[in-house]
């Protein structure tokens, strides 16, 4: 049985209640990637994705990582999402546990989330991009789960135009265009809507039922 497919775990819960509910999101795969291949090759885990939907789509996600280096501090990446680069700290036995909530989260981007644990190079600029040399483990949402490598834009084209697909380091990254969109209004919700002729993003801005 090959790495990609003996590490897995993602857990899934699909419940209704009220007007927003849960849906199912698999993943096969958390695996030891980039330099975890030396360093921590027996890199384990499990990967909680709960997906909610409602006025606000939100996704829940829980990494639990075991086999890591003990008392080392990772980041964790759920790409398209967000980066926290100082997500955790291994215990001494090597594991560790993060979670966070991404809203506006259009449900046509999980199948194409990857979640990368990583240890940090401390540079600021580049805290969104996990060169190979701070990759430690990988996972994803999709049914089959490779470590995308890559070397032009191209190569990471998903075909999702509200989607900004990059090669950085030899590894894919997708940037979410919702941040293109976003004006200033607390009391709206901002989403890409897509890309016109002239490659600007075009927009929806929804008002939200409670305003802070």
């Amino acid at each position: 049985m090959s790495r990609f497919n003996r590490i897995v775990c993602v857990v899934l819960v699909c419940t209704l209640a009220g007007f927003a509910y849960a849906k199912a999101v698999k993943s096969k795969e958390l695996i030891a990637a980039g330099l975890g291949t030396d360093l921590n090759p027996d890199a384990d885990g499990m990967i909680v994705m709960n997906y909610h939907d409602s006025s606000t789509p939100t996704i829940e996600v829980q990494v639990k990582a075991t086999g890591l280096v003990p008392q080392k501090t990772y980041g964790v990446q759920v790409d398209p999402g967000f980066t926290d680069p100082l997500a955790f700290t291994a215990s001494a036995s090597g594991n560790g546990s993060y979670h966070n909530t991404i809203t506006n989260f259009p449900e046509a981007f999980i199948p194409l989330m990857v979640v990368r644990v990583f240890e940090w190079d401390g540079v600021p600029s580049n805290i969104d991009e996990v060169a190979y040399h701070e990759l430690r483990a990988y996972g994803c949402a999709a049914e089959t789960c490779n470590v995308v490598t890559c070397s032009t834009d191209a190569d990471c084209d998903l075909g999702f135009p509200c989607l900004r697909d990059t090669c950085e380091g030899g590894l894919c990254f997708h940037e979410r265009r919702d941040i293109d969109c976003d004006d200033g209004d607390p009391c709206t919700a901002d989403f890409c809507t897509g890309v016109d002729e002239s490659g600007n993003t075009t927009c929806r801005h929804d008002q939200l039922p409670v305003c802070p």
